[in-house]
């Protein structure tokens, strides 16, 4: 598994461009990785076959470093390729089993072959699991990228029969009655469900929570009159371009910062300096359904308005859709977080590290 950004710990595979035995040419996109950010198209550097693919779509997240898939020669064998041994290989929720024996004495379980640490698994299915002293890899998950789910505790509890563990009176644990059991039984089918937080959202909230944490934020508001940019814009669709308030708010911080230049820098935690940027590189927040993302305008200082709409429009375009690559989205000077479409008068932004500002509108 690739490294697609600087703060990409691990990924999961979206779709696999090539099928076993197919050739790889130097630059072909062998795979769509999902990272912590957005879908990167993964473009292999050498030219082979593919010969043995280890890891399926949508699987568990794999870690970056572990072996996806096994390339050999353009001469090489490719149908007798030896697999490495000791591989963290997740495979399909279909190729694992796991069989139960029920008595009315003694339950007796048949473990299967997942290695307990690549589980994930939701809260409620957590806390049914500690309930009833299921050992975990006894439970198949079914959840989306292999997330043991509420639901699958519950069927596992019922196809078995089990009863709540005991507890002692110096275990003041959360005691599961008889009819406790049933109620969670009962509520199997309940209005209420568990979302699966993707790498993406995952590293959003560790970078925001960073950065309220690290670094001193200093707020200060002004409202400015828009009646002249509101003239331009009409102005722009009698030309039939068709220019954002957005688009003209990027224009105007980029000129700003152009008088401005300390506040185009960024923070250099290795060195502990600020680093002034000549090139003012604007971060635009988008949301997208996985989370979200800041694809940059790069030189936007340089930029017309009507080429800044455009450039605009196929970010905002790629991001939806996954396929923004990693430089269209890391980096930039300065961002820009504009809610005042939903007719947000107000609303405070989080310092986007290592920039050092952000214009919340």
């Amino acid at each position: 598994m690739p490294a697609l950004s600087p703060t990409m710990t691990a990924g999961t595979i979206v779709k696999w461009h090539k099928k076993e035995g197919e050739k790889i040419n130097a630059g072909d996109i062998l795979c769509e990785v999902q990272t912590d950010k957005a879908v990167v198209a993964y473009e292999f550097d050498d030219d082979g076959i593919l010969a043995k693919i280890l890891i399926n779509e949508n699987s568990a997240e794999i870690q970056v470093g572990d072996l996806i898939a096994i390339v050999c020669g353009e001469d090489d064998d490719w149908k007798n390729v030896k697999i490495p041994e000791n591989l963290n290989v997740t495979l399909d929720a279909s190729t694992s089993t796991v069989k139960a024996e029920s008595s009315p004495v003694e339950t007796t379980i048949t473990k299967s072959s997942m290695d307990i640490s690549t589980i994930k698994i939701s809260p409620s299915a957590r806390n049914l699991i500690d309930q009833y002293g299921i050992e975990m890899s006894t439970v198949q998950p079914t959840g989306n990228r292999g997330v043991m789910m509420k639901e699958d505790v519950l069927k596992f509890i019922q196809h078995n029969s089990l009863q709540p563990k005991d507890l002692s009176v110096n275990q003041r644990e959360i005691v599961c009655t008889k009819s406790e059991a049933s109620s969670n039984l009962a509520k199997s089918d309940s209005s209420f469900f568990d979302i699966e937080i993707s790498n993406m959202r995952r590293t959003i909230a560790k970078r925001l929570t960073e950065s309220k944490s690290n670094i001193p934020h200093a707020y200060m508001r002004i409202k400015c009159s828009m009646d002249g940019l509101l003239k331009l814009r009409k102005y722009y669709k009698e030309k039939s371009s068709s220019v954002s308030l957005n688009d003209m708010i990027v224009k105007a911080t980029a000129l700003a910062l152009k008088q401005t230049p300390t506040m185009n820098c960024q923070w250099n935690s290795e060195s502990e300096t600020i680093r002034i940027v000549p090139d003012i590189d604007v971060s635009i927040a988008v949301a997208t359904p996985t989370g979200l993302i800041t694809p940059i305008i790069k030189n936007a200082n340089r930029l017309s308005l009507e080429e800044i709409s455009n450039c605009s429009k196929e970010l905002i375009g790629k991001a939806k859709d996954g396929k923004l690559q990693p430089q269209e989205f890391i980096g930039g000077t300065f961002s820009i977080s504009n809610l005042g479409m939903y007719d947000i008068d107000h609303f405070v932004g989080v310092i986007n590290p290592p920039q050092a500002a952000i214009l919340a509108v």
